[in-house]
């Protein structure tokens, strides 16, 4: 390290030649470094969980949106009772400029758990 920053990571050897250069040489035995900045969050989760919705982001209309995500129920054999997700979808370009009501989520969706979401 110089000035509080990790210039060096190098084996036994390459720190032993240099303990004498300046720098504070800090043994980590088997332990790991990790540099720079570590978010706390990952978005590792996030795309996993979008593989498993559909994408509607090419949506304009209401019954886009009905077809759309009847379809993907259909073509993902998607149970009644279980979550099916829709992502993506932006309000200000659907023709409607308004998010979908009751009746009309109603009509995709039926008695199945399901929910557009706006990204």
């Amino acid at each position: 390290m110089w000035d509080g920053w990790i210039t060096a990571c190098s084996g036994h050897e390459a720190a032993f030649a240099a303990k004498d250069s300046g720098y504070t040489r800090i043994d980590l035995g088997a332990g790991p470094i990790l540099t720079g900045f570590l978010d706390g969050h990952s978005h590792i989760a996030g795309l996993s969980a979008s593989l498993s919705q559909y994408d509607l982001a090419r949506v304009t209309e209401f019954q886009g949106l009905v077809r759309a995500m009847r379809a993907f129920i259909a073509e993902n054999a998607i149970p009644n009772a279980e979550w099916a997700v829709g992502t993506n979808y932006d309000h200000n370009f659907l023709t409607q400029r308004c998010h979908p009501d009751r009746s009309m989520l109603d009509a995709v969706f039926g008695t199945q758990l399901g929910i557009p979401a706006q990204s």
